[in-house]
């Protein structure tokens, strides 16, 4: 298997659930923020439907400068939003297949102007950084609020035996037990998953997108008890948000 090969396959997987969610994106509710800090919900779409064609020209280049990149516009209409998307996500699946190990193993960096911000063993030179603190301190002191207020909205699509159902999942942030709807989301599934691996559950090889790892009863059993105990429930019907 090349060393592509994996990211093709997610990309293959992932980008029709992104075009899904740009086609729903109000753009007419462009200016929308959940938090000062947070990008407008319109540059963010704009954002996401870029990424595969910045993906795709950056490819086979030895290095990004961040400092001349220019954002693209915010689109008036959603056809607009999905043109861009879609010709991003060709040109970058044509470089991904056309991507051989020496290319995926090539040295690059990312920089800002002067500043390069990654390069072949930023790993290891940031690592001190970590053990010391300093790291997470800054991050920290520079990119959170308090209360970190988040909000997380998902929208859920699953079928069995004929059935199809579609529940939307609004999260918030817990001042009680201050976890935030993004930990619930994303980190404590993420959690655990590594338990999954830990104790031997291991399902079947290559990329896995977690809707396919739950279609093993043992592993679907294993995450909702998991999740149960940090407080998350699956529950079915869904209760309605009071």
């Amino acid at each position: 298997m090349s060393l592509a090969e994996p990211i093709l396959r997610q990309f293959e997987q992932e980008a029709p659930v992104t075009r899904r969610v740009l086609e729903r994106v109000p753009l007419e509710k462009g200016d929308w923020q959940p938090h000062p800090k947070s990008m407008a919900l319109g540059r963010l779409a704009s954002w996401l439907a870029g990424a595969p064609g910045w993906a795709a020209k950056n490819m086979h280049v030895e290095s990004f400068d961040a400092s001349a990149w220019e954002p693209l516009a915010v689109p008036a209409t959603s056809a607009e939003l999905l043109a861009t998307f879609d010709a991003g996500a060709s040109a970058a699946l044509a470089e991904l297949r056309k991507l051989d190990d020496t290319g995926a193993s090539a040295p690059w960096s990312f920089r800002m102007g002067e500043k390069t911000l990654r390069w072949p063993g930023h790993a290891e030179a940031v690592k001190p950084l970590v053990a010391d603190g300093s790291f997470t301190r800054t991050i920290r002191e520079r990119c959170t609020a308090d209360p970190p207020a988040d909000l997380v909205v998902l929208l859920v699509r699953f079928a069995w035996n004929g059935r199809c159902e579609r529940v939307t999942l609004v999260d918030r942030y817990d001042p009680a037990t201050r976890l935030t709807a993004m930990s619930r989301t994303t980190a404590l599934t993420t959690s655990v998953g590594a338990q999954l691996l830990a104790a031997g559950l291991k399902p079947a090889p290559g990329v896995q997108p977690l809707e396919n790892v739950g279609r093993d009863e043992r592993a679907f059993a294993f995450f909702r008890e998991r999740l149960a105990a940090r407080g998350v429930c699956l529950a079915w019907p869904p209760v309605p948000e009071i």
